[in-house]
């Protein structure tokens, strides 16, 4: 993957359906595997929680389609590398937390 073309978005504008269920995956735990381990990168990197959440919705029985676009957003990552979350020590730093005690 770091030799590949890197894409300027995480996801694409339009991204795969069920119009051809006759992609279905013939391992679809790969796709599981590979979302899951979009969804533990996506907790320091903001960028692709959408294109994550998306991604896991299919995660029940995905197509060729799905694959395609979750390589799309590990092709993302490659090209954004260097950048990053830049958060630096400060004295004023208030901390809130909220509770929903209902739950």
């Amino acid at each position: 993957m770091l030799h590949t073309h890197s894409v300027a978005t995480p996801s694409s504008m339009k991204p795969p359906t069920f119009e051809n269920a006759s992609l279905r995956m013939s391992a679809p735990h790969e796709y599981g595997s590979l979302v899951g381990v979009l969804q533990y990168l996506s907790i320091t990197l903001p960028d692709i929680i959408y294109a994550v959440n998306s991604a896991s919705q299919f995660m029940h029985s995905p197509i060729e389609l799905h694959l395609i676009e979750a390589k799309r957003i590990l092709r993302y990552l490659v090209g954004s590398s260097m950048t990053g979350l830049l958060i630096k020590p400060s004295s004023k730093m208030t901390l809130k937390v909220y509770d929903d005690s209902d739950w």
